[in-house]
């Protein structure tokens, strides 16, 4: 029975992961074109990351889209 229970609640969470990335990565590409980290290396790293990010949700792999999508978002934050 918690198996089952587990599972559902599984399922019912990967569509909230599919649904979280594309936020993400917009909210990334805004952030990138309105203000630009000065710091190019790290612009780089955080533009693989989204990347990275927007092929794992491509490849139906949520959890770790929305995973690299916040360590790209993160970057950017602590840059500011």
């Amino acid at each position: 029975m918690k198996v089952l229970i587990l599972s559902i609640a599984l399922l019912a969470s990967c569509p909230a992961w599919a649904h979280q990335c594309p936020g993400q990565i917009a909210t990334l590409d805004r952030l990138l074109a309105q203000n630009p980290p000065t710091d190019k290396t790290l612009e780089a790293q955080v533009r693989e990351l989204r990347n990275q990010g927007k092929q794992a949700h491509d490849k139906g792999q949520h959890e770790q889209a929305v995973s690299l999508l916040q360590q790209a978002l993160d970057l950017l934050q602590r840059a500011e």
